[in-house]
């Protein structure tokens, strides 16, 4: 299975150790311009209007529990499949899974600065 990481999962970053046993992709961007970023301490995506930086991984089945587990999945994040653009050996596009924030943005987070700097682009 493919998952798109954009924070902390990240190589360098603070659960990345989630991550031991699967297979590094590539560097990726979302294909559309259908996301916002915000967050306190971690980030969470939800539906908005900008690209969004970050990784592709090949996880196994077996290490998915874990992953969604940290994630809440389906509570907190819900895992969909969105597309992206990887930079590999070679640039392609691949479909994963992302953990997109359940519902409507809360108003205490929406609109504050993230310090993920992996949103890139908007469109009007």
């Amino acid at each position: 299975m493919l998952i798109f990481t954009y924070g902390t999962l990240k190589r360098g970053h603070g659960n990345n150790h989630y991550m031991r046993g699967c297979r590094f992709v590539g560097d990726a961007v979302s294909t559309e311009a259908a996301y916002s970023m915000n967050g306190r301490g971690f980030p969470f995506l939800y539906q908005g209007n900008q690209y969004v930086l970050g990784e592709v991984w090949e996880v196994p089945e077996e290490a998915v529990p874990a992953i969604d587990r940290l994630e809440g999945h389906p509570e907190w994040y819900r895992r969909e499949e969105r597309t992206f653009i990887v930079d590999g050996k070679e640039v392609k596009t691949l479909t994963a899974w992302v953990y997109m924030q359940q519902g409507e943005c809360d108003s205490g987070y929406k609109g504050r600065t993230v310090y993920w700097p992996q949103l890139v682009g908007e469109q009007s």
